[in-house]
């Protein structure tokens, strides 16, 4: 019974961890998102849409760790866009598409509605 509650109890704490980090990741993928929407140079843009790619990478895999089925999905799915984005015809124009964008946008709210319900 002992093991039972230190698992739990683990659980728990990683549960924790897991809203805390995400509120932090949320927020910049929304802030380098804003930031390649903004940028100027093709430089500017495309660092800033691979620092999103990270982050997104790293939300969906930890989501997944913690039972976060949808969320992981989302991130999966969003990140699968920057790349494709990133690799695709226009990665040498200084461009950050609305779709990329507008993606972002409903991935943050996802992000919140998430810490709102599960917080």
């Amino acid at each position: 019974m002992k093991d039972f509650v230190e698992d739990i109890a683990a659980l728990d704490h990683g549960h924790a961890r897991f809203m805390d980090m995400l509120t932090d990741q949320y927020t910049m993928v929304a802030v380098h998102t804003l930031q390649a929407w903004e940028g100027k140079t093709l430089a500017d843009i495309n660092s800033n849409l691979d620092a999103t790619k990270v982050l997104l990478q790293q939300i969906a895999s930890t989501a997944g760790a913690q039972g976060f089925a949808d969320l992981r999905a989302s991130a999966h799915s969003c990140a699968a866009d920057v790349i494709a984005h990133l690799e695709g015809p226009d990665a040498d124009l200084a461009i950050c598409l609305a779709n990329i964008v507008h993606q972002m946008d409903g991935f943050v709210g996802e992000c919140r509605h998430l810490l709102d319900t599960q917080g």
